[in-house]
């Protein structure tokens, strides 16, 4: 007996109808890697999904920061007019950017470093502003797999953390690309009045993904050809520090780079036992696709819920939940950071008064700058 479809329950009422019908039907009847996680609510189920609220809020989100930046209303915007501010502010950027890349690469790891509290003799990076058509997908990175028209959620506990983990890397690597707002002086003192065509480009391209389906999204990205990749990262281990090698055509696009690296880094003690089929169902670039899609919403929920006062050791409550018990992770702590936010912000607090005891425990001689996360036995 064939399935009936489902019918989407987004509710686009005052936006345009941009997000491309593949896309809402995939979510819909729950067909892609980010659907029917154990963390979503199900109150209002059958009508709406939790995922078509999570879609809905950051598709309008998104819209309304695009209204924002270029002016007139929201019933203007078209698929050909987004495409093309993204193409043409991204060739300016390209432009201001080429004789100060040095410099700007600079600041990108002082940003990087400067968030993150991180050390040289726990990360190197070795970064680079590259030309269109420079930024290869790593040989790792699977371009060929896909998702079955048949998907079903697995309920492997190890493969939902780390694809919630993916999507986390993911949402913040979004978030991080407009981190330039906060360093605007120091964007246009190297390059004077960029940050404008940094916004104009970035939320164009966000929308993107959206507005494209999956298979039309592979073909640009694994089609061969390069000039459609607009950054890469990976961690290499060969050395005695670890080292994050990111390529970009920009400097947003290299913060963008550099947190997915470093949240995947952080990820590590947690996912380290994980084999090989667990990494081979996630980590692949059409999951990646659906990470971009729901990541923003998951990280913000989460990232929201750490006080400014702990953001010196960020990075070691990043470490502490990403290592916690796959079930717990997914079923527990994710749950009540997506619909009970105040007990996960219980369980966060208790992290950092573990963590705070033990920097106190070991009667560091500085103060939390610089911790290393070698220092601490966590890495």
């Amino acid at each position: 007996m064939e399935k009936t479809e489902r019918q989407s329950n987004i509710d686009l009422t005052g936006y345009p109808k941009l997000i491309n019908n593949d896309i809402l039907n995939k979510i819909a009847n729950r067909r892609h890697p980010m659907a029917k996680m154990p963390y979503y609510h199900k109150k209002n189920e059958p009508q709406k999904l939790h995922e078509e609220d999570i879609i809905e809020d950051r598709f309008k989100g998104l819209v309304d920061s695009y209204t924002n930046t270029f002016g007139g209303s929201k019933e203007h915007i078209n698929q050909i007019r987004v495409m093309m501010n993204a193409g043409a502010n991204g060739m300016e950027i390209m432009r201001s950017e080429k004789p100060k890349r040095r410099e700007l690469v600079s600041l990108v790891e002082r940003i990087m470093r400067e968030e993150f509290n991180i050390d040289r003799d726990e990360v190197l990076f070795d970064l680079e502003i590259v030309d269109v058509g420079s930024c290869e997908l790593p040989d790792e990175m699977d371009t060929e797999k896909e998702i079955k028209d048949d998907f079903e959620q697995t309920d492997d506990f190890d493969i939902l953390k780390k694809r919630t983990i993916n999507a986390f890397s993911q949402g913040a690597a979004l978030a991080s690309h407009y981190i330039f707002h906060m360093y605007k002086n120091d964007f246009e003192r190297i390059c004077p009045d960029i940050t404008p065509t940094y916004q104009r480009a970035l939320i164009a391209n966000d929308l993107f993904y959206f507005m494209l389906d999956d298979s039309s999204l592979q073909s640009q990205l694994c089609g061969g050809e390069s000039g459609a990749n607009a950054g890469y990262c990976r961690l290499n281990f060969d050395g005695d520090i670890p080292v994050i090698e990111a390529k970009a055509i920009s400097a947003p696009i290299l913060l963008h780079e550099v947190t997915k690296a470093l949240i995947t880094f952080f990820s590590i003690p947690g996912i380290q036992n994980m084999d090989k089929e667990t990494i081979d169902e996630t980590d692949y670039v059409m999951a990646e696709l659906w990470d971009i899609r729901f990541g923003t919403t998951l990280w913000v929920n989460f990232h929201s819920l750490i006080d400014e006062r702990d953001y010196d050791i960020k990075k070691l409550i990043f470490v502490e939940v990403f290592k916690m018990d796959s079930e717990m992770f997914v079923k527990d702590f994710m749950y009540n950071v997506m619909n009970k936010p105040e007990l996960a912000k219980k369980e966060i607090d208790f992290i950092v008064r573990k963590i705070r005891n033990k920097i106190t425990e070991y009667q560091f001689e500085k103060d939390s700058d610089g911790i290393d996360l070698s220092d601490l036995g966590i890495f």
